[in-house]
């Protein structure tokens, strides 16, 4: 059996893990992190299907998790690197990182060893990172391999067990070492080159944001014109040149770091390659306009202050089904109400580290604790998600309903409720 170490556990790490337990394959589990309570089955996100298959695998001796780099990393055939790439402050990928860690392993590895790089890097990284390897091991082979992360947080293990396709880059002549693994645990891969593969990643992200900023940038005139944001998106989505499951509804901005992340990579780019780009070169302005648009209408409709306004805001991971708040776009904007001088209330009952949340925020713990004299209500996840329908529907009428992605229409469509997605 192919023996395989999972280097970085955090999300994509722990997920790949998941997904390699459920294709039949022991892990070990490397990262310098505290590991004891992995070792538990415990994990310090919410993921469908994880808990379960990691505690499986604990008590059937297929999993384990340690520090050790000599007990991981001796024997292992394969070493998947799974870390989610750090940004700094001002959310630029640090992708140094993922370099140092890899240089890192490098003494403690076999000959022959496999790596698989999954981790969010910028196009070129890998071959850098090849050749340092050489320069510094010139009498140690390994084959090195580059394979975007295909994850969505909320519906990471179906989208590992069952992806549209599996994207690896390696070199020509070293495929054949990485081809039966792949295409063992996948159905289809899609073969290219190394570069072309970190190419692919970014591409993906920018288009998704592109398609994001379009879909709002078209809903700001259908506001103008009298037209319909969600019928218009009905219009392109029944075409066969786009298709039922483009991104063409209008609603948030992007937040999160994957995203913002693959465009701020392509820009720096762009700038310092001195290219002509724009189309790419605009999609951050764009979303950072968009990402007005709730602020705008609370200005507006209070009459220009929130000094002192109670607000209440649904959800604060930054997508349905998961609780993760890095790059939380709901956190921003909750910062943003607080400076404004608002009084800042959320509800989110996926979130289990209270100490995440910024002393700013008042986390309810049920709608039994809304303050009465609450006039203003944010949605920015599914309500459905968050309560029941009996729930959601006591919500009094009189409130002031931002639902930027339309989860309340048609039943809110009043006049205190606005929203980007309109249907009627």
């Amino acid at each position: 059996m192919t023996k395989i170490c999972v280097y970085g556990l955090w999300h994509l790490g722990i997920v790949t893990t998941t997904g390699l337990l459920q294709k039949g394959y022991p892990v070990i589990g490397l990262d310098d992190i505290d590991v004891s309570d992995l070792n538990k089955g415990c994990i310090p996100f919410n993921e469908p299907y994880v808990v379960p298959t990691l505690k499986k695998g604990l008590e059937c001796k297929t999993l384990v998790f340690t520090n050790d780099y000599k007990e991981a990393l001796g024997d292992a055939d394969i070493v998947w690197v799974t870390f989610d790439t750090p940004l700094d402050e001002y959310g630029k990928p640090q992708s140094m990182f993922i370099w140092r860690s890899v240089m890192s392993i490098i003494p403690h590895v076999k000959n022959g060893v496999k790596i698989i790089i999954s981790s969010q890097v910028p196009i070129g990284f890998t071959d850098k990172l090849r050749e340092e390897i050489s320069l510094r091991h010139p009498y140690k082979k390994m084959y090195i391999a580059y394979s975007p992360e295909n994850l969505q947080l909320g519906n990471a293990v179906e989208r590992f067990m069952y992806p549209d396709r599996v994207i690896v880059g390696v070199d020509k002549e070293e495929r054949c070492k990485f081809n039966e693994f792949f295409e063992l645990i996948f159905d289809k891969v899609v073969w290219m080159t190394i570069p072309s593969a970190e190419m692919t990643k970014h591409a993906i992200n920018a288009y998704l944001a592109l398609s994001i900023c379009f879909a709002n940038e078209i809903a700001q005139i259908c506001d103008e014109t009298g037209a319909l944001s969600g019928e218009v998106a009905l219009g392109l989505q029944s075409d066969k040149r786009i298709g039922w499951k483009a991104y063409v509804n209008p609603g948030d901005a992007y937040s999160g770091g994957t995203l913002a992340r693959d465009v701020d990579v392509l820009d720096e780019f762009i700038y310092n390659s001195k290219l002509s780009a724009p189309i790419l070169s605009v999609l951050a302005s764009s979303n950072d306009a968009h990402n007005n648009w709730i602020r705008d209408n609370i200005v507006h409709l209070m009459g220009g202050t929130l000094n002192r306004l109670p607000v209440v805001v649904f959800g604060l991971s930054y997508k349905d089904g998961t609780n993760t708040l890095r790059r939380s776009g709901p956190i921003a904007l909750c910062k943003w109400l607080h400076e404004s001088g608002a009084i800042v209330y959320a509800h989110d009952p996926s979130i289990v580290t209270i100490s995440e949340i910024p002393n700013y925020i008042t986390l309810l713990p049920d709608l039994s604790y809304i303050p009465k004299d609450c006039y203003c209500m944010i949605f920015l996840k599914d309500p459905l998600s968050m309560m029941s329908k009996n729930d959601l529907d006591k919500i009094s009428d009189d409130k002031l309903i931002i639902d930027p992605n339309g989860y309340l229409q048609p039943k809110k469509n009043g006049r205190k409720y606005f929203s980007v997605k309109r249907l009627s």
